[in-house]
């Protein structure tokens, strides 16, 4: 779960180094993406080293419940934040630089970046981290809305979209697919609406264990959501059905144009950059060696955006529970050491999905848990968010160390 900061340069421009501090002799690392995985990094290691966070945006939004936005219109407030509010929360634990990522210069050393006023400077570390995150379609992420309050209007947009639609077609047969279509079959007008999902496949939540496709299945058409599977949606079909509101959601995307210049055989096809065992941004695919070279020792990658040997399942539960990895190699290249601690061969499957506002699914590993009650754990999350942005770095740890104790009982399965 993360988000996106990039913007294309066409060509570079003379830059000036952007002054911030560098306090008490510590070491800079920037990390861009102040989302989830940003987050988790830079608060693992911000005791070690002077942090900055760097984001396109000026605000954070809990992304894996803006669905809900859908049927409460007043939810959006629920579920973000002001960079500058969280700033001031942390009471000098980090800086926040509001802009977008145009180049990681080759010199191992600066990444070029265009701030909030147009500028284009270049920005120094000592470790760099990318946890840029992912793009999806509207109105799950809306891509060039920077400003809290463009995006609160975006999600206002969704809701009076959803209210006045008849004949809505949820596109894509996956969690986000799943989780909006059962929102929406629990709206105030949903008997006035005809609420259609639109499968690619002959499965649901193809991400996860089999038996989750048969709870989700049986709950959506209880709730009279109509299922058109091994369907593809086309312009024709929005025509011949009679669609007013098409919503899709097919899926992350990635893209890391900011490598292209100097690092550009470290992404992969799928537009994910390339890590080795460490964390480390390389030119190798992972799954042919995952203790490749970096590029350069003291660019990482994390989150969304990173392709790793295991290829892992990327929610937050597993992007908390990797944190133990990146940390110590991160403060070890701010020591000046080389990095030793390397992922593990797989990890375990741990995934909430929400169906409507209390039905869902826990699943793990190969084991499904669905009932009542096991979806509104996820929204609850939500109010969790905010306050860890707001500074409750006793609500983070106490998730972290949650999360990394469930992982370790599920691990014991293998």
């Amino acid at each position: 779960m993360g988000c996106s900061n990039t913007t294309p340069s066409s060509s570079p421009t003379a830059v000036t180094v952007y002054p911030y501090p560098h306090q008490n002799g510590k070491k800079t690392v920037v990390v861009v993406g102040y989302s989830i995985a940003g987050y988790t990094i830079g608060e693992a290691v911000w005791d070690d080293g002077n942090v900055v966070f760097i984001d396109a945006r000026d605000h954070f939004e809990y992304v894996p419940t803006n669905i809900k936005s859908s049927v409460d219109q007043g939810w959006k407030d629920k579920i973000t934040v002001t960079y500058a509010e969280s700033e001031q929360g942390y009471n000098g634990k980090f800086k926040f630089v509001q802009g977008s990522l145009l180049n990681v210069n080759g010199d191992g050393k600066t990444i070029e970046v265009q701030l909030a006023d147009k500028r284009k400077v270049n920005l120094p570390y000592d470790v760099l981290v990318l946890a840029t995150g992912f793009k999806y379609e509207s109105p799950i992420k809306t891509e060039g809305v920077v400003t809290i309050t463009d995006r609160k209007a975006k999600l206002d947009e969704f809701h009076n979209q959803v209210k006045a639609a008849k004949n809505i077609a949820v596109v894509g047969g996956g969690i986000v697919g799943v989780e909006l279509a059962g929102e929406i079959a629990f709206h105030p007008q949903a008997s006035e609406k005809k609420i259609n999902l639109i499968v690619r496949g002959d499965k649901l939540l193809k991400q996860v264990h089999s038996s989750a496709h048969e709870h989700a299945d049986k709950f959506l058409k209880e709730k009279n959501v109509n299922i058109h599977y091994n369907t593809t949606y086309t312009e024709a079909l929005k025509k011949k059905e009679g669609y007013d509101l098409v919503l899709v959601c097919d899926g992350q995307r990635y893209q890391a144009p900011y490598l292209k210049k100097s690092f550009g055989s470290s992404v992969a096809k799928n537009g994910q950059i390339w890590v080795n065992d460490y964390f480390q941004v390389t030119a190798v695919d992972p799954a042919t060696n995952g203790k490749s070279a970096a590029v350069k020792d003291n660019i990482f990658a994390f989150g969304d955006i990173c392709r790793t040997s295991m290829n892992e399942v990327k929610n937050i539960p597993s992007i908390k529970f990797l944190r133990q990895f990146i940390a110590p190699n991160v403060k070890a290249v701010i020591n000046g050491q080389a990095p030793t601690t390397s992922i593990p061969k797989k990890i375990p499957v741990f995934v909430a999905i929400s169906i409507g506002p209390t039905y869902g699914m826990y699943v793990q590993n190969d084991s499904v848990y669905a009932a009542e009650g096991n979806g509104s754990g996820k929204f609850s999350f939500s109010e969790d968010y905010i306050k860890i942005w707001k500074g409750a770095h006793d609500v983070a740890k106490g998730q972290q160390a949650y999360l990394e104790s469930t992982y370790a009982d599920l691990a014991k399965q293998f």
